[in-house]
């Protein structure tokens, strides 16, 4: 009986033993598991403060993208401001002079005339000149006035027709050829008359600089299709040196002895240029002759 007794207390102390080890495999479970979820939290609210960081970053970089976007825009068009301010300073002087430089020239000659009303041809043909030049001047001013106002015109034309037109409307001294190269599609996209007179004024240019001792021949090439493009003018006339070339643009400038305009030309054709999209370049070399390229990409 005593022994029945020491093994029922002994089975009860291991059954109580055995308790108290599940219990504490169970705390510790309990504990790890809580551990887990403390850990998962934190792990959470790092993911989160981190994509919210992310985000707060990514706006702040777009918000000073903007802002450096703006602030550029703002930068050109003060810069464009005061350009145009001192192109319009410069267009005033210049004016008055060249204008009264031919009148002053007219009213010297018109006191050449005798008493019975009779001039020598000689001055009744620098009469004429003097005339031609306040005429050319006069134009071109009115052209650059009209031109500077006019809103850039976004549009489909037919290319063969509009170099139809200008070699039909040109003028050519016997000395002198113009041939029309047309590799387009024959539509381009862009200004249509802005074409039209850079192309003009270029073969002005080369016809008025065209070299007296040889055969001069002009040539018009323009490739490309919609509003991927590039036209040139080529001439094998005077040409320019390297100084000339830098300051072909600007407004005013007269680069040769042989120029007889207001000095507008090629400044008008850089403005409408830059009014287009284009891209510009010069490539001349004095006594050999001048290429004159302005292309545009789609993306420009």
């Amino acid at each position: 009986r005593i022994r029945q007794e020491n093994e029922t207390r002994d089975r009860l102390k291991t059954i109580e033993d055995e308790s108290k080890r599940r219990n504490s495999r169970v705390a510790l479970m309990s504990g790890i598991f809580l551990l887990i979820i403390v850990i998962g939290i934190q792990v959470a609210r790092g993911v989160s403060r981190n994509r919210q960081r992310k985000i707060l970053e990514e706006k702040v970089e777009l918000r000073t993208r903007q802002i450096s976007k703006a602030y550029e825009q703002l930068k050109s068009e003060h810069a464009e401001r005061v350009r145009s301010e001192d192109e319009l300073n410069t267009f005033v002087y210049r004016t008055s002079h060249d204008l009264q430089g031919p009148i002053k020239s007219l009213q010297g000659l018109l006191g050449l005339i005798t008493p019975g009303g009779m001039m020598e041809p000689r001055y009744l043909e620098m009469m004429e000149q003097k005339l031609n030049q306040l005429d050319s001047t006069l134009t071109q001013l009115v052209q650059h006035v009209e031109l500077t106002e006019r809103d850039f015109i976004r549009e489909e034309f037919k290319v063969g027709i509009s170099l139809d037109i200008i070699q039909t409307m040109t003028a050519l001294p016997p000395d002198m050829t113009l041939e029309m190269v047309n590799e387009t599609t024959d539509v381009l996209v862009s200004d249509s008359e802005m074409f039209s007179v850079i192309l003009r004024q270029l073969i002005g240019n080369s016809i008025q600089f065209r070299n007296q001792d040889r055969a001069n021949k002009c040539t018009v090439r323009v490739r490309g299709a919609g509003d991927t493009f590039e036209f040139s003018v080529s001439d094998n006339g005077v040409g320019m040196t390297h100084a000339v070339r830098e300051k072909a643009t600007n407004m005013f400038y007269r680069g040769h002895l042989q120029s007889r305009g207001s000095g507008l030309g090629l400044f008008i054709v850089g403005k409408l240029a830059r009014r287009m999209g284009l891209h510009l370049d010069i490539d001349s070399e004095a006594g050999v002759g001048t290429t004159i390229t302005l292309s545009k990409s789609g993306k420009s």
